[in-house]
């Protein structure tokens, strides 16, 4: 079996990107990583360049390729820098580029929540919601 088959369940021509599980994970409750935050951070991955060692598209090309407005695409950008999965750097050129930088996900849970509390309180917050949830179903099973 190939990589590529042990990776997706289907064949695909056009290639795939590959995201952390960590994001789906914990990630998920870092405040304002949203969906877009999600799609710009795969985006970037996809443009990631191993020869350079970081990823180059501009503002521009990301959010025409992913339909999101500048404000949107920018705020993602804000939020993946604040979450710690990239780091961004000017281009020294004259176009006023951003470069991207990845950084190592945390891959262990309370690693995770010590360093970013407030991830932490939205994912009590989150189980508490469904807990209360699954009482209610339980209750009406009964």
């Amino acid at each position: 079996m190939s990589d590529k088959a042990k990776a997706l369940p289907f064949d695909t021509a056009a290639g795939y990107t590959g995201i952390p599980n960590v994001i789906l994970t914990h990630y998920q409750y870092f405040p304002k990583l949203n969906g877009n935050a999600v799609l710009v951070y795969a985006f970037l991955l996809k443009f990631y360049n191993a020869d350079y060692g970081y990823a180059f598209p501009t503002q521009e090309q990301a959010a025409r390729a992913l339909a999101v407005s500048d404000s949107t695409y920018r705020n993602a950008v804000k939020t993946l820098v604040q979450a710690q999965l990239i780091q961004t750097v000017e281009n020294g050129g004259g176009a006023k580029n951003l470069v991207y930088y990845f950084r190592k996900p945390i891959e262990d849970e309370a690693e995770f929540f010590r360093m970013f509390p407030e991830a932490a309180e939205n994912k009590r917050k989150q189980d508490a919601i469904w807990s209360n949830i699954g009482a209610k179903r339980k209750a009406r099973v009964i």
